[in-house]
Parts: C-alpha cells; sequence; structure tokens
C-alpha cells in the first residue's frame, strides 16, 4: 500500500495537517514505512502531475483542493481511498451537490472568518472521530 499526502504548502496549517496524517498512520499497526508515505507539496495555481498516483493508492488531501476537474480525475482515479480536509469556503460550496462531495473527510468553515476552523483541527477531528481510514 502506498499513501500520498498531498498538503498546502504555503502555509503551516497544510503542513500541520499533514504531520497530523502522517502520525496517524505510522502509530497504527499498519504494514507501512517510510517509502510508502509520500508527501506532495501543493499550492493553488501549481500543477499537480497524478502519474505518479497509482489506482491502489490511498490519497489523503489535507488543507488545500485542486481544480474541480482534476479532482474528478483523482477519485475516478483511486475510488474510495480518497480523504479530503478542507476549510475554504470557496471550494466546499463550488463542489456542494457534485459527487465530490462524496469523498471522505471534513469540509466546513465558519462564516466568520476570525473564528473559522484551522485544516490541523479538522484533520484531527476527522482521525478521532469521523472518518475510519486513518
Amino acid at each position: 500500500m502506498k499513501v500520498q499526502i498531498i498538503y498546502h504548502s504555503a502555509d503551516w496549517d497544510g503542513w500541520c495537517s499533514a504531520w497530523l496524517v502522517h502520525r496517524a498512520l505510522t502509530t497504527k499497526k499498519l504494514d507501512l514505512d517510510q517509502e510508502s508515505i509520500r508527501f506532495v507539496p501543493y499550492n493553488y495555481g501549481w500543477h499537480l502531475s497524478q502519474s505518479e498516483i497509482g489506482k491502489n493508492d490511498w490519497v489523503f488531501m489535507v488543507d488545500v483542493s485542486l481544480p474541480v476537474d482534476e479532482m474528478h480525475r483523482l477519485k475516478d482515479k483511486v475510488g474510495n481511498k480518497f480523504v479530503w480536509i478542507d476549510h475554504h469556503e470557496k471550494i466546499i460550496t463550488e463542489v456542494a451537490g457534485s459527487i465530490l462531495q462524496s469523498i471522505d473527510g471534513i469540509r466546513a468553515y465558519r462564516e466568520n472568518r476570525e473564528q473559522n476552523y484551522s485544516a490541523c483541527e479538522l484533520t484531527f477531528l476527522c482521525r478521532s472521530e469521523n472518518v475510519n481510514k486513518f
């Protein structure tokens, strides 16, 4: 099993979220070594090559999203082995009602930006309460 952790590389929220996923996966009794886990830094506007993501890989996307058409391609490629955790209102509202809404994980935001969730907070909640993928 290989795991791809795609994280928002532009701020600490993305880095911390990626670390929480890594920590959750390596502390469970899974058959994972360091070579099985790949950190994939990503920022909005960058190109993400999906050629290194296999159809049997697990994908965790934290604090970031791809353009909607690329999200669809990734979902089609890995199926239900996709966990997406995000707190950015624009993409959450953009995918509402689409197949992307069915991706495991947590997507939540608060109207008051000063009190919005952080992605690492959602990642921690996802690990402890909502998603049995960790």
